[in-house]
């Protein structure tokens, strides 16, 4: 059976995330990727954290520098953060 990377999410994000997980799911899956779960916090400004897991439910330090890369790029021109963020 492949792995469905749409299969593994748990959270349906609401407002700003899930306009966030509309952007970034596509990039995820795109590197293989299921997208797990976004959330936006107040911590240290503003932080975006983003959860994703491979077909074997891991996620390492390679996996987030990759999705990081692709990603990067589109959030600068969707822009869907009024403020700065990490």
């Amino acid at each position: 059976m492949a792995f469905d990377l749409t299969e593994k999410r748990y959270i349906k994000e609401t407002g700003l995330e899930a306009r966030l997980s509309r952007i970034i799911e596509p990039v995820a899956n795109g590197l293989g990727y299921a997208l797990v779960r976004v959330k936006v916090t107040p911590e240290n400004g503003c932080t975006l954290q983003i959860m994703a897991e491979d077909e074997n439910g891991r996620f390492n330090i390679n996996d987030c520098e990759a999705l990081s890369k692709d990603l990067s790029p589109v959030l600068d021109v969707e822009d869907p953060i009024e403020r700065e963020y990490h």
